[in-house]
């Protein structure tokens, strides 16, 4: 009687419990779903936007987030500054025109600026979520109150020191010119190492490449190229002369013994500086990082998937109700990711870099899990190996018994017809049309020719006691 009343028990409380779930998930279809506009500011197959969509929405799901996005690119190569911040108007407005967006959000400092430059209703009164922002304008962001959003800045200082850890050379070096971004990068370096003492700050090349490899082997240090003028890079040993065309060889050349730190993805630079150096290049952004188009072994910066977390979780706080200007600006969350295509070329171990924290992508299941990978392949064979054998010694088996039963029916024959050839009985066959057919040893024994006969010829010919 008790265990019935326990299976009823169990029965009613799946029952409820399915009703529950059943509700929740109508409730949930039948809620009004947001508008989300998401706008990155290079084209859809440039650096590593082609992962965002699907990250964005993985995450957006993670956090019970059910809403309709729309991508679009900003495309900033094909605009000058003006042209941009109109473009940018342009793509809010017509995406608004189509369906009422409800949250803005922007991916880079291109498309976040660019936007924010706009003075329409939309970029001023709806909720607005950036994200990838390197360099964050806190003026011009804290006017905005309905603003909230995740920073990307290139952490150098730890840049560098992963520079030792996965190339094993401690001084570095980066690209440097006179453009907006160029100087807040400047900035930006100049401000991380105001008082670190183990790393040497060269941006302005008051020590020598020769110098620092030579007399600075337990310290660490930065140096900036210029690719665009060349005769600005000083401290050479050898003097720059801009008018010559051999400046450019011997730059790379004096650079050879230093690591690369990528701060901003210039792919033109970085393939120049990738056939002129040694060292695979190390990253401080996530920008064409694991397509394998360079040598980038990796660093320490924030993923497609950070940063894209960040942004869901923005979403999450501003549709559960809290306003923008009570989400505190943070930076995305950071960790040392490690391209193991590179990393297996030059020499590295993929469980040393595994107990060290570090996040490998571009891992086959083979060589993460390789003691398996290799038990798996063993086994396998050996059961194949083992079938195969099973297989041939069956088909040995049954061809042996197919020949013994071969020649046990040939040797029944032969009896049979011994048997019959010297014997008074014969064999005989009847057909349809009643003809008798006899084996030739009968006819001889009648003192006959072999011939067909009828059953009514067969009977007269028989003794009348045998019929």
């Amino acid at each position: 009687m008790n265990k019935k009343k326990n299976i009823g028990w169990i029965l009613g409380f799946v029952a409820v419990t399915t009703i529950i779930a059943a509700g929740y998930s109508f409730w949930v279809s039948s809620q009004p779903r947001k508008h989300i506009l998401v706008m990155f500011s290079e084209s859809e197959r440039r650096y590593n936007f082609t992962d965002y969509p699907k990250a964005i929405l993985n995450h957006l799901e993670d956090n019970k987030v059910y809403a309709d996005v729309t991508f679009r690119y900003l495309d900033c190569e094909h605009w000058n500054p003006e042209d941009e911040i109109v473009q940018a108007g342009k793509i809010v407005a017509e995406e608004d025109e189509k369906r009422k967006i409800d949250i803005i959000v922007t991916i880079g400092d291109q498309a976040t600026y660019s936007t924010l430059c706009n003075d329409i209703t939309q970029v001023n009164t709806l909720p607005f979520v950036f994200a990838g922002v390197q360099y964050p304008n806190a003026k011009q962001l804290e006017s905005h109150k309905n603003v909230t959003g995740v920073t990307d800045t290139p952490d150098v200082e730890q840049n560098i020191y992963i520079s030792k850890e996965l190339t094993g050379v401690s001084h570095t070096f980066t690209i440097m010119d006179e453009t907006f971004l160029d100087r807040k990068t400047r900035a930006n370096i100049n401000e991380q190492l105001a008082d670190n003492k183990l790393i040497i700050n060269n941006l302005d090349w008051h020590e020598s490449i020769h110098d620092l490899v030579t007399f600075y082997k337990g310290m660490y240090s930065i140096s900036s190229l210029s690719l665009r003028n060349i005769a600005v890079n000083t401290k050479l040993t050898e003097p720059m002369n801009e008018k010559t065309g051999q400046n450019l060889v011997l730059l790379l050349r004096k650079y050879s013994p230093l690591t690369y730190i990528q701060l901003k993805h210039d792919a033109a630079s970085m393939q120049m500086i990738r056939f002129g150096n040694a060292y695979p290049m190390i990253t401080a952004t996530c920008m064409g990082f694991g397509k394998g188009a360079f040598n980038t072994i990796g660093g320490y910066f924030s993923s497609v998937d950070d940063i894209s977390e960040g942004i869901a979780t923005c979403i999450r706080r501003i549709v559960n109700g809290e306003l923008p200007e009570n989400i505190k600006i943070a930076p995305s969350r950071k960790a040392v990711y490690v391209d193991w295509n590179v990393a297996d070329n030059f020499g590295k171990d993929l469980k040393t870099l595994e107990d060290k924290g570090y996040t490998l992508v571009n891992v086959s299941w083979k060589e993460r899990h390789e003691t398996l990978f290799w038990t798996l392949l063993v086994l396998g064979v050996a059961t194949a190996i083992g079938f195969m054998v099973y297989y041939i010694r069956l088909l040995r088996k049954e061809r042996r018994q197919k020949k013994e039963a071969q020649n046990q029916v040939r040797q029944e024959n032969d009896l049979y017809n011994l048997a019959v050839q010297n014997s008074s009985s014969y064999a005989w066959e009847r057909s349809s049309e009643n003809m008798m057919f006899f084996k030739d040893t009968f006819w001889r024994n009648h003192g006959k020719e072999p011939q067909v006969i009828t059953l009514r010829q067969y009977l007269d010919v028989m003794p009348p006691e045998t019929r």
